[in-house]
């Protein structure tokens, strides 16, 4: 991403009213279906956390696996808890004024929430979506992503439980805390 990006706050700048659902969740358990679910019914714009992570890494020609996304993500926000955010909201706001909702997918840590619930307050709800360990590791195993498919259950719950560390700062990932603050969960 070009270094303009950073240091500007483009969810300050937005010309248009921003109705933003977020949307947070353990790893495998439906979060982008949920996006593409919200994104058809409403017709709002999806924009991913995950693709923003995907686009920097190719960048630095990182490989693209859920590692890379957490530290990329980790020093992304070191330099500003709500960059990812910022970087999002930039997106949506090139979007058509006509647009009523958008929604951001998966969001993964308290600088990622405080980004838009800050900013836009009651225009921006979050979404936390969850199931079982086991179906999530399936679901991991089936999808085959590049850094997937290859572990154990017992790795699969290590790195989750390393991935939710209690006390993470706010610019840290911790998908757990996060489902905390969710206005609703499924």
């Amino acid at each position: 991403l070009a270094p303009s990006i950073f240091g500007i706050n483009p969810i300050g700048r937005c010309s248009l009213p921003l109705k933003v659902i977020g949307i947070t969740g353990s790893f495998c358990a439906g979060s982008g279906t949920a996006a593409k679910l919200l994104s058809e019914l409403l017709g709002a714009p999806v924009e991913s956390y995950s693709d923003k992570l995907r686009e920097i890494e190719k960048q630095r020609g990182l490989p693209i696996t859920r590692e890379s996304h957490v530290l990329v993500a980790n020093e992304l926000r070191s330099k500003d808890p709500a960059l990812l955010s910022k970087m999002i909201a930039e997106d949506f706001s090139k979007l058509s004024k006509a647009k009523k909702f958008f929604v951001a997918e998966k969001l993964r840590s308290k600088g990622d929430y405080n980004g838009f619930k800050q900013k836009l307050a009651g225009d921006f709800i979050m979404l936390a979506i969850d199931a079982p360990m086991e179906m999530r590791y399936r679901r991991s195993l089936a999808r085959g992503r590049e850094g997937e498919g290859k572990h154990t259950l017992q790795e699969f719950v290590a790195s989750e439980k390393k991935e939710n560390r209690p006390g993470a700062a706010e610019h840290e990932q911790n998908i757990a805390a996060l489902m905390q603050l969710a206005d609703y969960t499924i």
